[in-house]
């Protein structure tokens, strides 16, 4: 009788573990902060070009609705009041003898899309304004989102007015232009993807994927 009453209390002990350890990672899940992008194609297309996003030493991928996410680092600790929202086919990682980032850059005669974000206190939105790279070597500004596309195949880029949950902070939405065929855009996605490559020592690559824990609650979980 005590050995049977030994093994339940035993099994019960570590039901509590497993019950302990998922309520904390969900709390953590909830309690972490996420940049939600969309990227919008008004072209029949079967699935939306795949596009690379990079920020903070973080790259994922949009999915094949052109939404993509960004976990966004504790450091910041809810003060994510302005960022830079960056357009470019290619960067340029500088790097100084010791092989650590000094700064990036874009390359000489390559098109830009580049925007300053800063929040609105009132609204608690965030107001975009297009901005210029003023020095010579076009250095990216730090905290900056950088997607890795062409502008030219960009028709606007704008405030995404969406209601996200309180952990999300919903990013410019980039409509891609309607006068190119499918093949030019796909192509694109290809290139974005190819470019990245170059990226790799230097960004980690995230990937985010949606889990139901039940029918009304959706969870992003970092892979």
């Amino acid at each position: 009788m005590q050995n049977y009453n030994k093994i339940i209390n035993n099994k019960i002990f570590k039901y509590l573990i497993i019950f302990f350890i998922n309520y904390l990672n969900l709390n953590s899940l909830y309690s972490m902060q996420y940049l939600k992008g969309y990227i919008q194609t008004e072209q029949d297309l079967k699935s939306t070009p795949q596009i690379k996003v990079l920020f903070n030493g973080k790259e994922v991928t949009s999915d094949e609705n052109g939404f993509y996410s960004i976990p966004l680092d504790h450091s910041f600790n809810n003060n994510f009041n302005k960022y830079y929202f960056l357009a470019c086919k290619e960067i340029k990682q500088n790097v100084d003898k010791k092989n650590t980032i000094k700064y990036l850059s874009i390359p000489n005669n390559f098109n830009y899309k580049l925007y300053s974000c800063l929040k609105n206190n009132v609204t608690g939105k965030f107001e975009l304004t297009e901005e210029k790279l003023i020095h010579k070597d076009k250095i990216i500004p730090n905290n900056c989102i950088i997607t890795l596309i062409n502008p030219n195949f960009i028709e606007k880029i704008e405030t995404w007015n969406i209601n996200l949950n309180n952990n999300f902070i919903a990013l410019p939405k980039i409509k891609l232009v309607s006068n190119r065929t499918s093949q030019k855009i796909y192509r694109q996605s290809d290139k974005s993807l190819a470019k990245s490559l170059d990226c790799k020592p230097f960004h980690e690559e995230v990937t985010i994927e949606e889990k139901i824990v039940n029918p009304k609650v959706k969870l992003v979980i970092n892979k």
